[in-house]
């Protein structure tokens, strides 16, 4: 069914079509899939030196998954294409959303949607170690707050006291990779956005930059759904696709 509907829209579109597809229940990108890639356009003939498809539509369709497989999936996409439109029907979270970001334009199904780049270690994600922290935070005001108001003594130790807890329950070198694998996803988006859908625009670093930190540590959750409508005001080149 996948595939008799994806031939339908390659011929209604009339451009070379690629279909990465993941199932919701089980698929998410991983290294393998680089080759996979790789190999579909070299046994069509293509070359990165040579033969390139002026225009791929890729119709993408994943929860996510690894941002170093994310991005060397986009890398080679643009290597055998000159010109290439992401189709979303659906979703593309996660690391799905930055490998649209190799993209000159992305297109959105009636309902489709992106998501932030959260990056995971196991069960561990990285966005509710931050939603911990601002928790802290928090609630070292909120305390002291209290205690200003009842004219105590308005040093309070609660946060240092919730990240320590924090600290033993998943151990430091785990924070410390998490934080490493944010700042490498950050600069993933930045690059890939800033060579391919900005890059004939003179401010491409400023916005790249912006919209990469905004993607990976700006939102409030891994599911966060980023509309057209959103995609649009952060400065994403969107466009909604056909209804028929």
């Amino acid at each position: 069914d996948i595939l008799t509907i994806f031939k339908r829209m390659r011929l209604k579109r009339r451009h070379p079509m690629l279909l990465i597809y993941y199932p919701d229940s089980m698929g998410r990108m991983v290294d393998e899939d680089i080759t996979t890639v790789y190999e579909q356009f070299r046994r069509r003939g293509f070359s990165h030196v040579g033969k390139k498809i002026p225009e791929l539509d890729v119709l993408l369709h994943t929860l996510g998954g690894s941002p170093d497989a994310a991005y060397m999936i986009a890398q080679t996409l643009r290597s055998f294409s000159s010109h290439v439109n992401f189709l979303i029907p659906f979703h593309a979270a996660s690391a799905g959303a930055l490998t649209s970001f190799s993209g000159d334009k992305i297109l959105f199904g009636a309902y489709a949607y992106l998501t932030p780049i959260d990056v995971s270690l196991g069960n561990i994600s990285s966005m509710s170690i931050e939603y911990f922290m601002n928790f802290a935070v928090e609630s070292r005001i909120k305390m002291e707050s209290a205690m200003r108001d009842n004219k105590l003594s308005c040093n309070s130790s609660v946060e240092s006291d919730l990240l320590v807890e924090l600290v033993k329950q998943i151990k430091a070198l785990t924070v410390g990779k998490l934080y490493r694998h944010r700042t490498l996803a950050e600069y993933y988006a930045k690059s890939l956005l800033s060579n391919y859908m900005f890059k004939d625009r003179p401010d491409a670093q400023v916005l790249s930059k912006d919209i990469s930190h905004t993607m990976v540590f700006q939102f409030p959750a891994h599911r966060f759904y980023m509309d057209i409508t959103m995609c649009k005001k952060l400065g994403f080149i969107v466009d909604e696709l056909d209804e028929e």
